[in-house]
């Protein structure tokens, strides 16, 4: 992996195996909002599927709150 930059855009760019997408999953939150994953769709994919996992969780536990 290497960072590359264009103009004012930085680039992670290199191979990885499957194995390591939750690795990957965990460093690429620690950008937050400042970070879009252009490919590929397969870490797009589980990236988008971690986030709406950790709302749902957050409801989940709002709406155990409310009942209480």
């Amino acid at each position: 992996m290497s960072l590359q930059e264009e103009e004012q855009n930085k680039y992670i760019i290199g191979t990885f195996g499957e194995k390591e997408i939750d690795f990957l999953i965990q460093y690429f939150l620690s950008f937050g909002k400042e970070i879009k994953i252009i490919s590929p769709e397969i870490l797009r994919s589980k990236y988008k599927e971690y986030l709406k996992d950790i709302l749902a969780d957050c409801y989940e536990i709002e709406s155990k709150s409310h009942t209480n």
